[in-house]
């Protein structure tokens, strides 16, 4: 006899699996709930049995979605919720929450559909569920390694190893399985084979529908390493990180910390490669959560490196404002400026400072400063008009020339001989 039991896969997940660990923690409450401890191992009773197991005789589609939760005995919700435990996380990460529990449910509950039209037998668990989950994970991730312990045991010879299997060759293991055991146990160890074969070819074809990304060895290797890493992206090298931002990836963190590395190594092409992956992913960054850390990358780039485009900097800096970060803000509109001092990405950022020092940091001779180095700068830009009446509220002194249009102002001192008063640089 041969046995292969899973138990770890180095896949780390693009996102917190919540819909995976929330589907555990309900088969685990609800086999809790409709146990009959009057008997052993967490069996379920005989009336949740009849009145919500899904059969033939008893087809609804409250029974066929009730049967996902429901679970034989306690061994029966442990072998189960380990294989979602291993094939779920990485599966919903990829896939997104709504896909992935698209996955689940269709998978199993069109597999118990069909099991249904060739037993009369109750039929519960979430097994074919699962294996739908396992289908869409060896589309995306065929090289992924998964630690498995097997034993093999004949009459004189017995033999137990711990070892890694492709996660190809493992979930095509006990498909095999199942295809012989549906061909010639004739349902005498009473597993449902079929749902288990029917809920891997749908999770399998959803996967190919939903175009989902596909890793190669390369990225498969590099995901097994920061695993064994525990996931912590800052002690995996350069090369490491190029692999995986490469391949395209929803986890800014990681492109964030490869973008650090880049700029940090010796020569320019790093530093070209760092505001190439920023461009790439820059309406992603935009909408990551930790903006300061973003800007914080933004800003180790000199300003004569060809860096990222202005409106790129402009929209961050709005979103720092959104987070009453007023500092940094002022640190990226500087930037702005300094990139190109006589666009209209620069007329943008000048007025926007005015605005942080008058209405945010409430520091009205900065404001006003800002404010007259737009007019000086700027005389006829789009938002001279709004200069001008930011002084005058401030109480300074404008001058309009009716004839020309031009806003001029009357001249003042800027700090420390900068452009225009942005804040510390």
């Amino acid at each position: 006899m041969f046995v292969v039991l899973p138990f770890r896969s180095k896949n780390p997940p693009e996102h917190f699996p919540y819909a995976t660990y929330t589907l555990i923690a309900l088969c685990v409450l609800i086999s809790f709930i409709t146990a009959d401890y009057s008997r052993s191992w967490l069996d379920l009773r005989d009336s949740v049995l009849y009145s919500c197991a899904v059969s033939q005789d008893h087809f609804t589609l409250f029974r066929l979605f009730a049967s996902l939760f429901l679970h034989a005995n306690l061994f029966h919700l442990l072998g189960n919720m380990l294989f979602l435990w291993i094939f779920g996380a990485a599966s919903e990460g990829r896939l997104g929450v709504w896909k992935f529990l698209l996955v689940y449910f269709v998978s199993g509950m069109l597999g118990g559909a069909v099991e249904c039209m060739t037993s009369t037998v109750y039929l519960i668990g979430a097994s074919g569920a699962i294996m739908g989950v396992a289908g869409s994970y060896i589309y995306m991730f065929p090289h992924a390694p998964i630690q498995v312990f097997w034993a093999l045991w004949l009459i004189v010879y017995f033999r137990a190893r711990v070892s890694e299997w492709a996660a190809g060759w493992m979930i095509l293991y006990y498909v095999t399985q199942d295809l012989i055991l549906q061909l010639f146990s004739n349902g005498g160890d009473a597993v449902a084979h079929l749902v288990h074969l029917l809920g891997f070819g749908t999770g399998l074809l959803l996967a190919v529908l939903f175009g989902a990304k596909r890793d190669s060895s390369a990225v498969s290797e590099v995901q097994a390493t920061r695993a064994d890493l525990f996931n912590d992206i800052s002690l995996m090298s350069y090369n490491e990180l190029d692999v995986l931002v490469d391949a395209g990836t929803d986890n800014m963190a990681l492109v964030i910390a490869y973008c650090g590395k880049a700029i940090a190594r010796p020569g320019i092409d790093g530093e070209k490669k760092a505001i190439d992956t920023i461009e790439r992913y820059k309406e992603k960054l935009l909408q990551y959560p930790d903006v300061q850390q973003v800007a914080e990358l933004m800003l180790k780039f000199l300003p004569d490196a060809g860096a990222v485009s202005g409106p790129f900097y402009l929209k961050l800096g709005t979103k720092l404002e959104t987070g009453k970060n007023a500092s940094m803000a002022l640190k990226v509109y500087r930037r702005v400026f300094e990139l190109n001092p006589d666009g209209p990405d620069a007329s943008a950022a000048v007025i926007r400072s005015a605005r942080i020092y008058e209405r945010i940091l409430l520091i009205p001779d900065d404001a006003r400063d800002a404010y007259q180095s737009y007019l000086d700068l700027f005389p006829q830009g789009v938002f001279a008009e709004e200069a001008a009446k930011g002084l005058e509220r401030l109480g300074g002194r404008v001058i309009v020339n009716p004839i020309v249009r031009q806003t001029t102002i009357k001249k003042t001192v800027i700090n420390d001989g900068d452009d225009f008063p942005l804040g510390p640089s």
